[in-house]
């Protein structure tokens, strides 16, 4: 198990790195434009990973698959820890996996089902983003699609499975079991 944090708020990742429990980040757009100061993705992205130590997952925009290979080329070559979130989608599976024979590593997010992380590490995913929260709010117990993911991918792929959308103390803790 390894904590990530999810912000793009430097006081945050400064604050949580010093706890000496934080493997790495991800954030998002939203995350991102949450912060409200003027800021360089490139420069933040760069404090995150200089601060975690670890994974900094960056997330697309571009829509397209074509426009996201390029967009996810750039971030790769910033820093060798940061790894671009890809959403889920069919068309999408095919940007994971020509960045990971590439040598970048991608964390394929947005995932609400056992099938979607299978998926996903089917693609050659370095990371498996299923949503706790969103999981729930379709009347689904997350703990039991996180379960079964990680029957299914552990150890037969190198594909990690990251626990997003967590929304209280509760969330974090079931999703460790």
């Amino acid at each position: 198990m390894r904590l990530f944090i999810d912000t793009g708020s430097i006081r945050e990742v400064r604050d949580a790195a010093r706890w000496g429990v934080v493997a790495g980040a991800t954030t998002n757009p939203k995350i991102l434009s949450s912060e409200g100061s003027s800021f360089e993705l490139r420069d933040r992205v760069l404090e995150i990973a200089e601060l975690v130590q670890g994974p900094v997952s960056v997330e697309v925009v571009s829509e397209t698959p074509e426009q996201m290979l390029v967009e996810a080329r750039t971030y790769a070559s910033w820093h060798p820890s940061v790894v671009v979130k890809i959403p889920m989608g069919i068309e999408n599976m095919a940007v994971a996996s020509t960045l990971e024979r590439e040598g970048v590593a991608t964390n394929v997010t947005a995932l609400m089902t056992v099938s979607q992380a299978v998926l996903a590490s089917l693609a050659g995913a370095t990371y498996a983003s299923l949503f706790f929260g969103r999981i729930s709010d379709l009347g689904i117990d997350p703990s039991g699609v996180i379960r079964e993911a990680a029957q299914l991918l552990h150890p037969s792929t190198r594909t990690q499975i990251i626990v997003g959308s967590i929304r209280n103390l509760m969330d974090v803790n079931r999703s460790f079991l």
